[in-house]
Formats: structure tokens, C-alpha cells, sequence
């Protein structure tokens, strides 16, 4: 080889065959199978390479808080923008306590989200959007206000929120509460089928 018209590979040797990889280090073997960078890390459950699989924690979190006069506010923290929200408001045991008659009310009504509700035996869904394209800002606050009737257990299901771009956010409760008795007069929160 003519080492004198730089045939000399990155280790210095003439007419060698090293090179550099893609580590930088040359007459590596670059990454190792299994990891996802030079440094030897792997992906977490997020699929961020070296993450703690904090990454990938909700980015919304909802609350009950009720207020005993026959309404509860749905609390939200939330680390991005929120353009949508669906959810069901479950109340399965015993079927029927819990009626929702109305929704409104917070941030949703503040950033001009059309919010609406149906209710059946075992739930009652919840959906809150915005035809113009405006956003209930991250942070944390008061969602929406649900009045209801009856009493009884509730939970969060099937909860479904929006981001910028129809993009699906993570999201996770609380968990469930009981709405006291409220909206309907009955303070014992015992209903009979009449």
C-alpha cells in the first residue's frame, strides 16, 4: 500500500482495515445488542433510552371532589393542554343511585368547551370539547361541575382526553369516592323503586 497517498486506516496502521464506529471509538464494535446507546443503557418501559420510566407517567390526573349539596367537581392536573375529554362516571353498586341531571361549569366553560352528559343505570358518560380549537391550558384546576341526584360510590372509566392535534394523552384517577346523598331531598340515600 502507499502510505505516503493516506492509505492509513484511523488506527494509524498503513493499509489497515480499522474503522470508526459509530460509538467514535475506532475499531469498536459500536453498540452493544441490547442497548441503545454508547454508554451501554436500554429503553424503559417508556421507550426512552437510559429513562427511569418516569417518562411515561400520565400526563393528566382527574379527582372527585364532592361537595355534599348534590354536586361534585372533576378535578384536573395535567402537564400538557387539553382539547378534548371523555369519560364515564361508573356507579354499578348498587345500579341506579347516582343520576347525572346537569354538567358545567369550570375551565372546560371558561375556555369555551361544549360540554354535555348522558346517563343511564350503571353509569353516566361525560364529554367536553371545543369546536374553534381552544384549550384549557396545563396546569390544575376545576375541570367541570357535575349536579346529580341520589347517592353512592363512583369511579372514573374509560377515560379518553385530547391534546393538541387530536394527539391521546395519558391519563389516570384517583380512584373512586362516594357522592353523599344530594339534588333530590333524600337525606337517608336509601331509594325505593317508586
Amino acid at each position: 500500500p502507499d502510505c505516503a497517498a493516506n492509505s492509513v486506516d484511523c488506527a494509524g496502521e498503513c493499509g489497515g482495515s480499522s474503522v470508526v464506529d459509530e460509538c467514535g471509538e475506532c475499531g469498536g464494535d459500536g453498540i452493544d445488542e441490547g442497548a441503545c446507546d454508547c454508554e451501554g443503557n436500554v429503553e424503559d418501559e417508556c421507550g426512552e433510552c437510559g429513562g427511569d420510566g418516569s417518562s411515561c407517567a400520565a400526563s393528566v390526573l382527574l379527582s372527585f371532589s364532592p361537595s355534599g349539596d348534590g354536586s361534585v367537581d372533576v378535578m384536573y392536573a395535567s402537564s400538557e393542554d387539553i382539547y378534548g375529554f371523555q369519560f364515564d362516571v361508573s356507579h354499578p353498586n348498587p345500579p341506579g343511585d347516582i343520576s347525572i341531571t346537569d354538567v358545567s361549569g369550570g375551565d372546560a366553560a371558561a375556555a369555551g368547551f361544549t360540554v354535555s352528559f348522558s346517563d343511564n343505570v350503571n353509569s353516566g358518560t361525560v364529554l367536553g370539547f371545543s369546536m374553534t380549537g381552544s384549550y384549557i391550558e396545563s396546569g390544575s384546576g376545576i375541570l367541570t361541575t357535575i349536579e346529580y341526584s341520589g347517592s353512592g360510590n363512583a369511579c372514573f372509566a374509560n377515560i379518553i382526553i385530547a391534546g393538541f392535534a387530536g394527539e391521546s394523552l395519558s391519563a389516570e384517577d384517583e380512584g373512586c369516592v362516594d357522592f353523599p346523598s344530594g339534588g333530590d331531598g333524600c337525606e337517608s340515600g336509601v331509594y325505593d323503586c317508586a
